[in-house]
């Protein structure tokens, strides 16, 4: 056993003399006599210190107190003792001009051995655990399922991880982590990219903020009752609507749909227009369900199972964005990208809906560790059969989309991550 770990080292051991000498085995060989070095300044390599050292004495020969033991020597001296050969023997390494190459080599077989080596440990180090303010969505919207998901996975393998997932909004998340009241949040890359350049409804550039991954794509839908008569944005004047809640991203998406059509809840207001602000899906849903208002306008998944819901019980239809409007509205807002409500998403909706969309992003605080980074989104990554049973949303976690279009600077250790797993990354 001792000659085969040897023979895979590329050395053999001489136990004649007082001490064990390592030499190399030269190819096709069998065991060699004992070489006395004829070099003229033969060196002795010790493992002891900042790194291997070269010594040698006077007259060229390596003096003995030179021969310093080393722990991978002592290693393998451990490994021999084990397998019979004399416990007075100590495990010298006396090498004379050989390549590195071949020191190195040696080096790593017997640190394998002695156990100093360990496959494996490349990559990041789990971190440990910590409490965290995951800030999430509304009531019945999507984010908050989703959050759910991803911190149960993160809790369950960091141990000592506590994480508490808080109803929010994608503009007042941003802040709360930007203010440090939150560890991770959920937004709109939209508002990222408004965070970003210091844009309303932001007083000045956040610069605390950064991505972690891209979770989903979200499409702009405005859904109102069928008999509502409303067939374009601005016939929306007069009517009973929710755009959402100030400090939620749907409402700063809403104030960016009006405002290409010459519109603002002010001027709505003024014209007669009940403006009711909620930030809670679930319940402008049953609004509508219940005819209390005509339209509600979400910044959603698409299909949203709040909005098949109220499709089943009250015959709704949606409202698109004009060709012309369109691309006035991307030229003025480039954070977002053309999408559609494809024809048939939801019951009765015959045609396909023009409309924008953007991701939704997972997000961090700067002050977050780059080894909490790495691994939340690597533990995101390879637990995602558990992440869809959970929420099917999560199965647009993919390598084109994950790190791009994230409208802010990735963290540096989900960065790593997503290189090592060949992502695209912007």
């Amino acid at each position: 056993m001792l000659d085969a770990l040897t023979d895979q080292c590329g050395l053999v051991i001489d136990s004649a003399g007082k001490d064990a000498l390592y030499r190399r085995k030269r190819a096709g060989a069998g065991r060699q006599p004992a070489v006395q070095a004829s070099y003229r300044r033969p060196f002795c390599l010790s493992g002891t210190g900042s790194g291997l050292q070269r010594r040698t004495s006077a007259s060229g020969a390596p003096p003995r107190s030179h021969a310093l033991r080393c722990p991978w020597a002592v290693g393998l001296q451990a490994v021999a003792t084990f397998l019979g050969a004399s416990h007075r023997r100590r495990c010298l390494m006396r090498v004379s001009r050989v390549p590195g190459w071949w020191i190195v080599a040696a080096l790593v077989c017997v640190g394998l051995v002695a156990g100093l080596v360990t496959p494996g440990q490349a990559g990041v180090a789990k971190p440990k655990g910590e409490s965290m303010v995951f800030a999430s969505g509304p009531q019945g919207g999507s984010w908050l399922p989703v959050s759910a998901a991803i911190g149960e996975v993160v809790r369950k393998n960091i141990p000592g991880t506590v994480i508490t997932v808080q109803p929010g909004g994608g503009t007042t998340n941003i802040k709360l982590v930007e203010q440090g009241d939150s560890q991770l949040g959920v937004t709109n890359s939209s508002s990222l990219y408004d965070a970003k350049k210091g844009l309303k409804p932001f007083d000045k550039p956040f610069t605390k903020i950064r991505a972690l991954a891209n979770i989903y794509p979200q499409t702009h839908q405005m859904m109102v009752l069928a008999d509502a008569g409303i067939k374009e944005v601005e016939d929306i004047v007069g009517k009973r609507f929710v755009p959402a809640a100030p400090g939620q991203s749907t409402y700063d998406v809403n104030t960016a749909v009006l405002d290409i059509h010459g519109l603002t809840f002010d001027s709505l207001k003024a014209k007669g227009t009940k403006v009711v602000l909620t930030g809670a899906q679930g319940q402008a849903n049953d609004m509508l369900r219940d005819k209390q208002i005509d339209a509600v306008w979400w910044a959603t998944a698409c299909p949203s199972p709040g909005i098949v819901d109220v499709s089943l019980s009250r015959d709704v239809s949606f409202v698109g964005i004009r060709d012309d409007k369109l691309k006035q509205f991307l030229q003025k807002y480039p954070q977002f990208a053309r999408s559609t409500i494809p024809a048939g998403t939801y019951k009765n909706q015959a045609k396909e809906v023009q409309t924008i969309g953007w991701f939704t992003t997972f997000f961090a605080s700067t002050h977050m560790s780059d080894e909490m980074a790495y691994w939340i989104v690597k533990l995101m990554w390879e637990n995602r059969k558990d992440l869809i049973s959970a929420n099917a949303l999560l199965s647009f976690i993919d390598l084109p989309t994950v790190a791009t279009g994230v409208q802010i600077e990735l963290h540096p250790g989900a960065k790593k991550f997503y290189q090592e797993i060949g992502a695209k990354i912007d």
